[in-house]
């Protein structure tokens, strides 16, 4: 068992840093190369790992700097991986207003879209009247505003 403990005297208040990034990016998991990101992920972390494992077992105590420098060297090896395997979208990068809604109304309105293109694309009756409404209640729907 590991256990850590440190003071919070030696926290230094407002001593991070004020530069954030004008834009925020998103790492896309969906996206990702997982078999390589977790192939990296393992290659480039084991000695890390073998280090952690022995630590307890050369001293009682780990060295708050011994630490510091697994967690840096961990965090270095994920996200040099993730930088190399994983896609990123900047954040709003999709539609923020987009939801399941939309979509059931997005996919009645492709249907008897194709519904009325497979009958010869008739200018009335119940297949031109169908089209009409779906394709009225998507335009209508997408411009709805959402309550957030």
């Amino acid at each position: 068992m590991v256990l850590c403990s440190f003071s919070a005297g030696s926290l230094k208040k407002g001593s991070s840093s004020n530069s954030t990034p004008s834009e925020q990016y998103f790492l896309r998991w969906d996206k990702a190369d997982v078999n390589s990101y977790y192939y990296y992920r393992g290659q480039y972390l084991e000695p890390y790992l073998r280090q952690v494992d022995e630590a307890p077992k050369s001293s009682d105590t780990i060295p708050l700097e011994t630490i510091d420098n697994l967690y840096n060297a961990i965090v270095f090896v994920l996200t040099s991986g993730a930088k190399l395997f994983v896609s990123t979208r900047r954040r709003n990068f999709y539609k923020f207003w987009w939801d399941q809604g939309l979509d059931a109304l997005k996919d009645a309105a492709i249907n008897s879209n194709r519904i009325w293109k497979a009958a010869g694309k008739p200018r009335q009756g119940s297949l031109f009247d169908k089209r009409q409404r779906c394709r009225a209640q998507y335009r209508d729907g997408k411009f709805l505003p959402t309550a957030v």
